[in-house]
C-alpha cells in the first residue's frame, strides 16, 4: 500500500496538511482528500500542483 503526505503550498511555503492520505479527488470545486482512517477533508478552490510518487507526497495550491 502506498500512502502520501499532503502539503499546502502558499507563497513558496509548504506545510503539512494531512499525513497518510489514501485517496485524492480533484473536481471543478476543489480537492477532496481521504485518509486511511476514514477522515475526509474538502478544500474549495484548491488544485493539485505536484505529485511525487517516488517520495509519496502531493502539493496542493490555490487556483
Amino acid at each position: 500500500m502506498c500512502l502520501s503526505n499532503i502539503y499546502l503550498n502558499k507563497k513558496e511555503e509548504e506545510r503539512l496538511f494531512i499525513e497518510e492520505a489514501s485517496q485524492v479527488i480533484a473536481d471543478k470545486q476543489g480537492v477532496q482528500v481521504d485518509t486511511l482512517f476514514g477522515d475526509i477533508k474538502h478544500l474549495e478552490d484548491y488544485v493539485i500542483k505536484e505529485v511525487n510518487l517516488m517520495e509519496n507526497y502531493i502539493i496542493l495550491g490555490r487556483r
